[in-house]
This record gives C-alpha cells, structure tokens and sequence, in this order.
C-alpha cells in the first residue's frame, strides 16, 4: 500500500462515466462494438492521463468520421474479428489496442474499412499496453503472468511475473501509465474467481510492487492529470472506485 493512502475498504465510489463524442468514433473506427459517451469536461482528461501522447497529433474529430461515413448514417466498420478486444489507446499519433486471449497487438490504419494491423504477437495473454517514453515502437505491457517489455526487434524482457506461482490460473488484464511514468497493471483469474486479483506497480527503477489485493476483474484504470487520484472498476462487481495516491 505504499503509493495509496487509504485502505481498500475506504475506497470511494463515483458513477461510471464515458469519453468524449471524438474519442468514441475513434474507437468505433478501431473495432468497438459499443463505447460510452459522457462528459468531456472530465473523461478526455483522464483518457489523455490514461494515454500520455507521444506528439501532439489531434485526435479525430467528429467532422472528419462524418466524411468519411457520408451519408449512410452509420459508423464504418473493420472486417476483423477478435477473439477478446479490449485496451483501445490514443498514442498521439494512433490508436492501438489488444486481443487479449490471441495474445495481439494491434494497431489501426487510417482508413476506418482497413484491417487491422498486428504489431506484436506474444504466446500468453496480452492484456494492455503503454509506449515506453523516448524509445520509440517500444511498449510496457501486461502479459502473461506479470509485467514486460515489447521491443521493436520482437524480443520480449519480463521485470516480473508475480502471478507465476499463485494458487490458482491467473493472467493479467487491463494496464496504464500514471502521469510520473509508472504502469499499473492488474491481475485476474482466468475463471474469474470472486477477489482473487490484484493490482501491481512498475516503477520507474524497475521494480513491480503489489499494491491492492481481492480484486475479480480489474479493469477501466485512470488518473487524475495531476496524478493525486486513480480510478480502478472492477467489472464482475459493477463497481468504479477512487483511490487518493502518493506520488
């Protein structure tokens, strides 16, 4: 519980929001099925805490998906299907996201009717990534049983696999960087067995720390621009919870 000041029980719970209208079309392009609209106000700036851009491309804006759908009244669509699509990012100058289960992933074209395109292919579960901050084409991602390091030559370093010798089948599942560059990523059995995930740290030295425990399905991370607060859902539970952090 180092970077957390209160306890989990103490945790507090706040209505679960959306992204912006733009955000939203940009993950519709990418292969969404349904994404939640709310207020820009509040979610684009926890979506860009999320997602820290690498550049200052803009995201799409609503005017150019409306070209690009004409008149047909409805969002274009990708021919892929995925096995488990999730982890849909805004990298600055793309959108990325992963196929969990396939262990994929994958970036998406421009053109909203293109397929998508697979930038790394692990043999485990890949269950969200962040670009690593002045090494460009490499991510930090939840993977597997813990955490690792996706290079652009395809080879793969692992600072920690604290799920590897847990009781039951684990993998991990949604991740994301804090503004001061640390990765929170988030455990779960494959079974979904009721709180037996956890959530885990990636300092900056390296080191991976668990910090919350008795989560089922650890899912929806963000923070604050100013880093001082981290929103965690847990799916199975219908719950989002704050939590106040330490930088």
């Amino acid at each position: 519980m180092k970077a957390l000041r209160g306890p989990f029980p103490d945790a507090a719970f706040v209505p679960v929001g959306g992204v912006d209208e733009d955000v939203a079309r940009a993950c519709l392009a990418a292969g969404a099925i349904a994404v939640g609209v709310g207020s820009p106000s509040s979610a684009t700036r926890l979506t860009a805490a999320a997602s820290p851009p690498s550049g200052n491309a803009p995201a799409p804006s609503a005017r150019s998906w409306k070209r690009r759908r004409g008149d047909r009244g409805t969002a274009p669509t990708r021919p892929d299907r995925l096995e488990l699509g999730e982890g849909i990012r805004w990298t600055g100058s793309g959108i990325v996201l992963v196929d969990i289960l396939a262990g994929r992933l994958l970036s998406a074209p421009d053109d909203p009717t293109a397929p998508l395109h697979t930038v790394a292919q692990l043999p485990v579960p890949l269950g969200a990534v962040a670009p690593l901050a002045g090494h460009s084409g490499t991510w930090i991602a939840a993977a597997g049983t813990g955490i690792c390091v996706l290079h652009p030559d395809g080879t793969v370093d692992w600072p920690a696999r604290p799920e590897d010798n847990a009781r039951t089948a684990m993998r991990m599942n949604d991740a994301v960087a804090d503004p001061f560059g640390r990765f929170w990523a988030g455990s779960m059995a494959y079974d979904a067995e009721e709180g037996a995930g956890s959530l885990y740290r990636l300092d900056l030295d390296g080191t991976v720390v668990r910090v919350l425990e008795g989560i089922t399905v650890p899912n929806g991370l963000a923070f604050t621009p100013d880093g001082s607060v981290m929103y965690l859902a847990d799916s199975a539970r219908g719950v989002v919870r704050r939590y106040p952090v330490d930088p």
